[in-house]
C-alpha cells in the first residue's frame, strides 16, 4: 500500500510512504534522457538496482557514489559528482535523485540548484525507506 501525502507551497508536491515504491520513480523523470543517483557507499547495492530499474525503462542511468555521512559534505565531493555530470553529457533538462540519507540528498540537491534545473524538483529516496 502507497500513502501519498500531499504537500502545499508555491510548488506543491506529494510525498510517497510505502513499500515498492520503485515504480514511482520513472513518471517523476519524465523529459529527462539522463539520470544521476548520487548515493552513500553503504547503498551501493540499492543504488545499483535503481540503476538497473531506470535502464529497463529507457533511461540512460548513472550511480554516483559518495562518501557517507557528512564526509560527503565538501566541495571536493561536490567537484567530483560535477566532473561526472559534465563527462556523462547531463543538461539541465536530465534529472538528480538522491538516495540515501540527509547528507546525501542535501548533496543532490545542491547539486540541482546550483545547475539551476528549472523543470523538475530533485526526488530523494531517504535511508530508512529504502533499508524497508
Amino acid at each position: 500500500m502507497i500513502t501519498r501525502i500531499p504537500v502545499a507551497g508555491q510548488a506543491p508536491y506529494e510525498v510517497l510512504v510505502g513499500r515498492g515504491l520503485l515504480g514511482e520513480l520513472p513518471p517523476l523523470l519524465v523529459g529527462a534522457t539522463r539520470v544521476a543517483i548520487i548515493h552513500p557507499r553503504a547503498l551501493a547495492t540499492t543504488a545499483q538496482a535503481v540503476r538497473a530499474d531506470l535502464l529497463r525503462v529507457g533511461f540512460e542511468a548513472h550511480a554516483i557514489e559518495v562518501p557517507d555521512g557528512e564526509d560527503a559534505k565538501t566541495l571536493s565531493v561536490a567537484g567530483f559528482c560535477w566532473d561526472v555530470l559534465g563527462q556523462a553529457g547531463f543538461t539541465r533538462s536530465d534529472a538528480l535523485v538522491g538516495l540515501g540519507g540527509g547528507t546525501t540528498t542535501d548533496l543532490a540537491g545542491l547539486l540541482e540548484r546550483l545547475d539551476q534545473h528549472e523543470q523538475r524538483s530533485t526526488p530523494n529516496m531517504p535511508q530508512t525507506a529504502t533499508a524497508a
